[in-house]
């Protein structure tokens, strides 16, 4: 059978840098089994296909569909706050896709600053975003405002009782200026009080002077003193009556009587002195601090009163404008120009978890609406893990939109998240990884809309003039790489040193020529040929691998039936790429060559006329099973070099 002899052409893949590590080790066991054991893509069953070696460009790329997103987003979040879990409601919302203005910026904005009615009509034109019901914070600010007015009535009553008890200790101290600090809340402290008179008191300098700083307390002291003086001049008259009424008493003039009573009118009048004079001492030592310390005591209530009544004021004001503060952001207005996006969250079965609708409840820091910039798109595709690796920032990259079929658009790769993204409970054992793509200078006049498909294409190698072969014509055995050639009328091993390679190519090294032909599938030759004996094998050349041996740690047979499966699901979504035609999620008889169509039943777990992606993956992974195993058997695994 003669080799197919075209010229080289532009050969691109569709996954990762050394496929032949995910593909070829997993595709030639498993999809080997489908391919060449009797689900052949082909129908020729005859003699060996040959493949010539030849040289072309090569390019790695790693293929992987995702969706369009802006990479500027201005989110409009609900900023009102609920006072239990039951969230606000949205009343009106502007409709998705509305083109938002800088005109509709600043026409929401002076809505915003005049407090004019919110009409329908504002809505549908996009000056106002979203309307959040405000009803029960109307009610809120209407019990706020009688709170605030009974507190600030509270605070009026407050300052009067503070400005009376202030002027009675004013009035008892005779002072016309008081400084608070001496009757702040704390201990005590004395006021300075001397009478006029007493040492150490300023000598009045006029009249005006003399009575300015009199006060009750030095009132009562003068009358007081008053009374001392009135005592001691009865005092002194009663002693001068009685000297005189004993000089008559002794020439016969007075009886006994009389001066008897002299001498009582003497002393009641020294006890009138003693009596007043211990009064002014009780005043000036206990009545006069008593009071004023009363006095004091009664203007530090009043002042603590009235800071109270203060902070309440302060407080019930401070509620009231948080409240207009909530009621203002239950009106939304454009910051910026964009087109509306609802935050619709869909979860793994593409139901709803979180719709944005009128009527619908909403929660504080929610996101109602994106304002996408149509200016700065991106496209997050999701990369299998066995590709991650290869995938690097700046690395440049192609975006084909479904709703642009025929524009291709570049970009470049902007981040790889470093952890997989979610695939729901249900999801498939294959991890994959969020990888983002800018794209660069779209056409002018493209309407680019966050949502649409794409299909995005990373570049990890190009060689300009490589020779190549297509990955099925290699198999490895004992750590090298090999491909069969014919040695007259039998065939021959020869060893190769490989390089990098794509899902359907891999570059040679060494070990072969430009023009060379060789078995296509090499893996179903093997047994054919001469090979090495492997240390370890027991000489048992051409015999099926041997199972893993029972002893085995769990974690490692754990491990290699994870990575069995993650292969197994790579392969299937490989083979959906490239035969789904109608991208509907399954393969037809319509869609499958004729060689397959008889194993359609076997395939078809659950009878219904066609082939999931489910039942693909579960019949790789039944093949790769049967062969050996996910290395046994059949199929190279050279070792991928790093990108340049």
């Amino acid at each position: 059978m003669s080799p197919p002899t075209a010229a080289a052409v532009r050969r691109r893949g569709f996954s990762v840098r050394g496929p032949v590590i995910a593909l070829v080790a997993v595709a030639v066991p498993a999809i080997g089994w489908f391919i060449w054991s009797g689900m052949s893509w082909s129908s020729q069953d005859s003699g060996p296909a040959m493949h010539k070696v030849e040289k072309g460009e090569f390019v790695h790329e790693i293929t992987d569909r995702g969706n369009l997103e802006s990479a500027e987003n201005t989110e409009i979040k609900c900023e009102v706050r609920s006072k239990n879990n039951t969230g606000t409601q949205i009343l009106d919302i502007v409709p998705e896709g509305t083109e938002v203005t800088e005109q509709n910026v600043m026409d929401g904005a002076e809505l915003v600053r005049s407090g004019a009615k919110i009409t329908d009509q504002d809505v549908l034109e996009g000056r106002v975003l979203v309307r959040l019901d405000s009803s029960s914070l109307e009610i809120d600010k209407i019990n706020q405002e009688i709170l605030l007015a009974k507190a600030k009535a509270e605070e009026s009553q407050a300052f009067a009782a503070h400005e009376a008890a202030k002027s009675a200790l004013k009035e008892y101290l005779g002072q016309e200026s008081l400084d608070e600090t001496d009757v702040a809340v704390g201990p005590v402290r004395p006021i300075a009080f001397r009478a006029a008179g007493e040492p150490g008191a300023a000598a009045p300098s006029t009249a005006a002077a003399k009575t300015q700083d009199v006060g009750t307390a030095d009132q009562q002291r003068r009358a007081i003193e008053s009374e001392i003086a009135v005592a001691e001049e009865n005092y002194s008259r009663a002693k001068q009556y009685l000297k005189y009424s004993l000089g008559l008493y002794g020439k016969g003039y007075v009886t006994r009587l009389q001066l008897q009573a002299d001498r009582f009118a003497m002393d009641k009048a020294e006890t009138d002195l003693e009596i007043a004079r211990t009064k002014l001492d009780v005043f000036n030592r206990f009545t006069h601090d008593k009071q004023k310390t009363q006095l004091t005591c009664d203007l530090r209530t009043a002042r603590a009163r009235l800071d109270a009544a203060e902070a309440s004021r302060k407080l019930n004001e401070k509620f009231l404008g948080d409240i207009n503060e909530q009621l203002s952001r239950c009106i939304i207005v454009p910051k910026k120009p964009g087109q509306v996006v609802y935050a619709n969250v869909n979860d793994y079965r593409g139901s709803k978890q979180i719709t944005i609708a009128p009527g619908e409840i909403t929660h504080e820091r929610q996101v109602l609406l994106r304002l996408p910039n149509p200016d700065k798109m991106q496209v997050v595709a999701r990369v299998n893990e066995a590709k991650v690796t290869l995938v690097k920032p700046n690395m440049p990259a192609k975006v084909r939109l479904d709703a642009f079929p025929d524009v291709e658009l570049t970009g470049s790769v902007v981040k790889v998240n470093a952890f997989p993204a979610s695939s729901g409970w249900m999801g498939s054992v294959v991890k994959e990884y969020e990888t983002t793509v800018r794209i660069d200078d779209p056409p002018p006049g493209m309407k680019l809309k966050p949502g649409l498909t794409a299909q995005v294409r990373i570049l990890v190698e190009r060689r300009s003039k490589a020779l190549q072969v297509k990955v099925q014509s290699v198999f490895e055995h004992g750590g090298k790489f090999y491909c069969v050639v014919p040695e007259g009328r039998a065939w021959a091993a020869r060893a190769v040193q490989l390089g990098p390679s794509n899902d359907k190519f891999v570059v040679i090294e060494g070990g072969l020529d430009e023009g060379d032909e060789i078995v296509l599938n090499a893996s179903a030759y093997r047994e054919k040929v001469k090979l090495p004996d492997v240390p370890g094998d027991g000489g048992a050349r051409g015999a099926k691998r041997k199972k893993a041996p029972a002893g085995l740690p769990p974690e490692q047979i754990a491990r290699k039936q994870r990575e069995a499966a993650a292969e197994a699901a790579a392969q299937a979504k490989l083979i959906f790429e490239q035969r789904d035609k109608d991208h509907d999620g399954f393969l037809t008889s319509a869609e499958i060559p004729e060689p397959w169509r008889s194993r359609l039943q076997s395939v078809d777990t659950n009878h219904d006329g066609k082939i999931d992606l489910d039942e693909l993956t579960a019949a790789i992974a039944r093949a790769a099973a049967a062969a050996g195993g996910s290395g046994g058997g059949g199929g190279a695994r050279p070792k991928a070099k790093p990108a340049p």
